[in-house]
């Protein structure tokens, strides 16, 4: 049985859902701000701490739910201050999503 998660990352707070394959919930969790541009110019940093702020929230999630890790099939993001196209906010956080090796190769 696989999981899907789904982050909703605004200027106050980020939510997340854990749903199994008949969209079923599973879990919720909140967090901070993941909005890039609220952690100044420095758009790394910003992208690290948004990052931080999903990891806790994917944990949590696990954990609420009894599920490894491994069972994610999918991580989709809907994030504030990403900016339209290719933007520098999104590259940035792109970077951090290839570093974690988390991007679809589809």
């Amino acid at each position: 049985m696989y999981a899907r998660i789904v982050i909703d990352g605004g200027g106050t707070k980020t939510s997340a859902i854990m749903v199994d394959e008949n969209n079923s919930q599973l879990a919720i969790a909140q967090g901070g701000p993941a909005n890039i541009n609220k952690f100044g110019k420095n758009l790394e940093e910003g992208a690290e701490r948004i990052w931080e702020i999903i990891k806790d929230l994917i944990d949590k999630l696990c954990q609420d739910s009894k599920k490894d890790a491994s069972s994610i099939e999918r991580i989709c993001f809907g994030l504030a201050g990403m900016g339209i196209g290719e933007s520098e906010q999104k590259k940035a956080f792109t970077r951090i999503l290839d570093k974690e090796k988390l991007l679809s190769k589809s």
